[in-house]
């Protein structure tokens, strides 16, 4: 019984990465039959290379900084997957908000409403995930962030993407009126 309540984080982390996957790719499938332009003009593909670059030195430094970190401590921080998973979240958190604040984030036809709905529908889910593994106990064991704590890094840069579409958005409004 015990063993069947440790794996409800888990499960519900799936079907909502599978839920949130088919919408993306059934509001992609939509907008791409409605436009006949490019998605990006060039101004955006550059600002987007850029923040790919960004975001893989994001992801350089948090490993080494990880790496450095680990040697003077005798025990780890976290699972390898939650480290894993902490920096890709950071390095991906970096390229979106960048590009969000460069208006290269969105492709030329694309509707910043419906990115809020989603970041916000997928931070809304990572953080129920997150709040239930915590609420169970499931977070750390034996001082070391368990994997069933990998929502939490989902959670949190879904909602720095999510909050960031939503001051680009007020910003892009406040400087139209």
């Amino acid at each position: 019984m015990n063993s069947e309540n440790n794996m409800i984080p888990l499960i519900i982390f799936i079907a909502t990465f599978i839920l949130l996957t088919l919408l993306i790719s059934l509001i992609k499938k939509k907008v791409n039959s409605n436009t006949k332009i490019d998605k990006y003009d060039e101004r955006q593909k550059i600002i987007q290379g850029k923040g790919y670059a960004y975001g893989f030195y994001t992801l350089l430094a948090y490993n080494a900084l990880y790496g450095c970190f680990s040697i003077f401590i005798d025990k780890t921080l976290a699972d390898p997957l939650v480290s894993g998973v902490f920096g890709i979240a950071i390095s991906v958190c970096v390229f979106a908000v960048y590009c969000i604040w460069k208006d290269a984030y969105l492709a030329i036809n694309d509707n910043i409403n419906m990115m809020i709905l989603v970041f916000g529908l997928i931070s809304l889910s990572n953080g129920f995930s997150s709040y239930s593994a915590y609420k169970h106990g499931l977070f750390i064991s034996d001082g070391i962030l368990t994997y069933k704590s990998v929502s939490l890094p989902c959670f949190l840069f879904t909602a720095v993407i999510f909050v960031a579409l939503v001051i680009k958005k007020i910003s892009t409004k406040s400087e139209e009126d």
